[in-house]
């Protein structure tokens, strides 16, 4: 099974360089939230044009699209134009099983997310971190396409077998001196 997931391609910024990027093909995307910043579209009609084209060219692409909310999507949470009904599945946290692996994705990085310790992976977006810096406590990762090198999605089979090297992580505890 080919899953890809990403985040936070912010097609408000398509024509700053990247474009409007080609997820490729699959079984299944997972979207991880902030497509678009959803007050564009009221006022760039040619980019809700391309809004819409890009999320239409991923449900032909691939059998199931999930799409895990994230900050810029209330329009999308809304239903705004029906365009939930796009999407296999709408909701703000989506967990699922995947290579034997328990797999936790939210929007929003979760310092201590349920099963850290017993290794399941956290995936994320929300923070634009750079690429040096997209991997984090343990078994967390920013799917987030704008910090990707290549400006591209992430195949799910890849990340495991990366994030699997790396310790299980521990609760972040902060203590005073």
């Amino acid at each position: 099974m080919n899953v890809t997931v990403c985040s936070d391609l912010h097609l408000e910024f398509c024509e700053q360089g990247h474009g409007v990027p080609d997820l490729g093909s699959g079984d299944v995307l997972i979207l991880g939230g902030d497509v678009l910043c959803a007050r564009h579209l009221k006022t760039n009609g040619a980019l809700h044009k391309v809004y819409l084209d890009f999320l239409n060219k991923c449900v032909d692409n691939f059998e199931y699209v999930l799409y895990v909310l994230g900050n810029h999507d209330h329009h999308i949470d809304r239903n705004r134009g029906n365009v939930r009904d796009l999407f296999k599945s709408v909701s703000w946290f989506e967990q699922f099983e995947f290579m034997g692996e328990i797999i936790e994705c939210c929007h929003y990085p979760i310092s201590s997310w349920n099963g850290l310790r017993k290794g399941r992976i956290h995936l994320h977006g929300h923070c634009h971190l750079p690429h040096n810096q997209k991997i984090s406590n343990g078994r967390r990762m920013d799917i987030g396409m704008d910090g990707n090198l290549d400006f591209e999605p992430y195949n799910l089979h890849e990340v495991i077998k990366m994030l699997k090297k790396r310790e299980i992580g521990s609760d972040t505890i902060v203590t005073g001196k």
